[in-house]
């Protein structure tokens, strides 16, 4: 598409819509929250078309491949049983949603399985406690924190610090610091892992990284990851499942595997 023909494009859906989608600085254009929020919504919109094809080919084959997982965050906990899975049903067909954390509501109708936190977003589902994923304070290795075995957030007031953010949302860790009165000199927002990582690397600020990610950070070899001593920093996960009935037959025979390979009761879903 040419930019003259985006541009129409973008122009018509803010005329019909009637808000203005795009921060314009020169040449250069941006999403605005507006635009950040509409863009969730098509997604969302998308997402709910690919269910309507996938139970319209269910109800017209008896059967479906595609298994629709949502998640906050990574999904290593489930990778190993995905690929045992794929290996006796090749046809399976995946669909992550990692970051459903960043969604204002969730239904469970979307998907077929939730990786969710256990906190009060989430206390309408039922289900079964995951794992439990430290954080741990990120700092380059020409900060002085690095020599330190430990940290409290309390001593990070003289510190800049820098945050992942999704659209106007942003992370747990952020919200929790705010919650405990830590002060930062400065706190920055990024959208990215790799942006992230390379902020704290460079010695811009310090931030904060889920055990899930250790890998990610310190393959730089210029991070060093802190244990933080407050005990906020640990977070319990849970898993659930849609309701049986609503299953296609593969994703109950998905079901049935994490229930097996995690020891879950089936009975009591």
């Amino acid at each position: 598409m040419s930019q003259s023909s985006l541009s129409k494009n973008i122009s018509a859906v803010e005329e019909e819509l009637g808000v203005t989608l795009f921060d314009r600085n020169g040449k250069h254009i941006s999403l605005n929250s507006a635009g950040q929020r509409f863009l969730d919504c098509c997604h969302h919109i998308l997402n709910e078309y690919e269910s309507a094809v996938d139970e319209i080919t269910a109800m017209s084959t008896g059967t479906t491949t595609r298994i629709k997982i949502g998640a906050c965050g990574n999904i290593n906990r489930l990778l190993p049983i995905m690929t045992a899975f794929k290996k006796t049903h090749p046809e399976v067909e995946f669909d992550i949603n990692s970051d459903i954390e960043h969604e204002d509501n969730i239904d469970i109708n979307e998907y077929d399985v939730l990786v969710y936190p256990s906190e009060s977003k989430y206390s309408r589902f039922s289900g079964f406690p995951l794992f439990e994923e430290k954080y741990f304070l990120a700092v380059s290795n020409n900060n002085p924190l690095r020599k330190s075995a430990a940290v409290s957030v309390k001593s990070l007031n003289s510190q800049d610090a820098v945050f992942m953010r999704s659209g106007s949302l942003n992370e747990y860790s952020y919200n929790l610091c705010s919650a405990l009165s830590v002060h930062f000199t400065s706190a920055s927002f990024v959208t990215s892992r790799a942006m992230h990582r390379e902020a704290i690397a460079s010695g811009l600020a310090v931030g904060f990284v889920p055990d899930s990610y250790r890998s990610l950070y310190i393959s730089t070899g210029n991070i060093e990851l802190l244990p933080i001593t407050d005990a906020g920093f640990t977070r319990q996960y849970n898993i659930c499942f849609k309701r049986k009935k609503h299953l296609s037959q593969l994703a109950q025979e998905f079901e049935a595997l994490i229930c097996k390979q995690l020891k879950i009761d089936v009975d009591a879903i």
